[in-house]
């Protein structure tokens, strides 16, 4: 079964869970406890994944000396989800591992710019980076988004939430 699955690939790493099952979810812990929710409102996003990496263990490390702004809302994006507003959902976009990751990766902020300015609604890090995603509600202006971050990356994509 998918949950057997799941249990297995908690064995496995911490996010191997989430992506067997998959869909739109809170998922708290070390990604052990996952609340399924409804899909997310429709849009598009574009992913770029710049050609370095980032340590995770050496980002924990780091962020354990810093101060730290902003923090996730999770319940006020698990509202936006349920009332399927996509404006909501954008304004909650949070990562606290950014502002630490884009201070030594100055072209992340680059990559997130080039979303803005083409009407990305959130523009963030993901997890421990360093790919950045953008939330958009035009296929347009994803695709030319995704043209111009070509011409300097090359693993750029275009991408749709998944329903489960």
């Amino acid at each position: 079964s998918i949950m057997a699955l799941a249990e297995l690939g908690a064995e496995v790493g911490s996010d191997v869970p989430f992506c067997v099952l998959g869909g739109t979810a809170m998922v708290e812990g070390r990604g052990e406890r996952i609340r399924r929710l409804p899909n997310m409102p429709d849009c598009v996003f574009v992913i770029c994944k710049p050609d370095f990496s980032v340590s995770t263990p050496e980002l924990y490390q780091k962020i354990d000396t810093v101060a730290i702004a902003d923090r996730p809302d999770n319940r006020a994006m698990e509202a936006a989800i349920l009332a399927g507003d996509l404006a909501k959902v954008a304004e909650n976009v949070c990562n606290v591992f950014d502002p630490v990751v884009t201070s030594d990766h100055l072209e992340l902020n680059y990559i997130k710019s080039v979303c803005h300015s083409y009407g990305a609604l959130a523009q963030q890090m993901t997890g421990s980076g360093s790919a950045i995603f953008a939330i958009m509600d035009s296929f347009e202006y994803a695709a030319v988004v995704c043209n111009m971050l070509k011409e300097n990356y090359p693993r750029v994509f275009i991408g749709k939430p998944v329903s489960f």
